[in-house]
């Protein structure tokens, strides 16, 4: 028996801290700083990210 009035509860999503693709909070990789969380849609985009703070490391 489906009852209308009753939604199906939308999934929390995120966007990925490098394409903004909306990742399902559950789904999504995470590395976790002193403060913050990125979230990343897959290893591509994290390692993207990763490259770019390794190169603004090397740039100081």
């Amino acid at each position: 028996m489906n009852d209308p009035k009753i939604k199906p509860e939308e999934p929390e999503v995120l966007a990925c801290q490098i394409c903004m693709k909306e990742v399902p909070k559950d789904l999504s990789k995470s590395a976790e700083g002193v403060e913050y969380v990125y979230h990343f849609c897959g290893q591509e985009c994290f390692e993207k990210w990763e490259k770019q703070d390794d190169d603004q490391e090397a740039s100081k």
